[in-house]
């Protein structure tokens, strides 16, 4: 299903540096939504045939303000977190070198809203990820209930439960064969978390054609991945 690992979140200040692209204080994150609230739009979009569509996680106005934040000047403070991470909780658990997600993906699951609309698993037909890729979820929010992503226990079995952490915790997880998705946040509070994904240099294929559905970047080294050594 998927495994929970701790660490010491204070000597990487990720809360607070996610804190200041908001202007707010990392106290204030899991109600974010309402600290902001310039910044936080549940309606769906009605459209002149009576049809609606609920907003998409990476068109919310959150998404937008962090991801100006990312890549703007002040932006590597993220990367130099992201690394950090990667060199002293990720590499502990592999015995060889191994590729990582080269950008991590950013989730805020706001009140209301449904982060990831289709529940999918990550090498399906329309996200054709490599075998042998490791998820990697880490919050800087609490994650439970129904803000928190839920996962099937064995591909196919489809018998999901939360993957529920605070933010001391990290979660490593087999999305890439096992069906994910999140629920309609009814808990009152947002979560933000980033997510990534691993695969050991020894599964690595580098004539692989594919790429990412939302980044179009290939799963190559350079691309979708960068290599860690060991």
């Amino acid at each position: 299903m998927f495994k929970v690992a701790n660490y010491d979140n204070s000597s990487f200040e990720i809360q607070e540096i996610i804190s200041n692209i908001y202007s707010t204080n990392p106290t204030e994150l899991n109600m974010i939504h309402d600290v902001r609230r310039d910044l936080y739009n549940n309606d769906p979009v009605r459209r002149l045939d009576g049809t609606t569509e609920w907003i998409k996680e990476a068109d919310t106005k959150f998404h937008k303000c962090f991801y100006s934040f990312l890549n703007s000047d002040k932006g590597s403070v993220i990367f130099d977190w992201y690394y950090s991470f990667i060199e002293n909780c990720v590499s502990g658990w592999f015995d060889e070198s191994f590729l990582y997600q080269k950008s991590p993906s950013f989730r805020i699951h706001l009140p209301n809203l449904q982060a990831i609309q289709k529940w999918h698993y990550d090498s399906d037909k329309d996200h054709g990820h490599p075998l042998w890729e490791i998820n990697f979820h880490v919050p800087i929010t609490d994650c439970f209930g129904s803000n928190a992503i839920w996962i099937e226990s064995v591909p196919g079995l489809r018998d999901y439960s939360p993957i529920e952490l605070n933010t001391n915790q990290y979660a490593i997880f087999d999305g890439n064969r096992c069906m994910h998705g999140n629920k309609l946040n009814k808990t009152g509070c947002t979560r933000i978390s980033f997510d990534f994904r691993i695969i050991p240099f020894r599964s690595y294929n580098k004539d692989i054609i594919k790429h990412s559905a939302t980044t179009k970047r290939k799963f190559i080294i350079g691309e979708y991945y960068e290599l860690f050594e060991k």
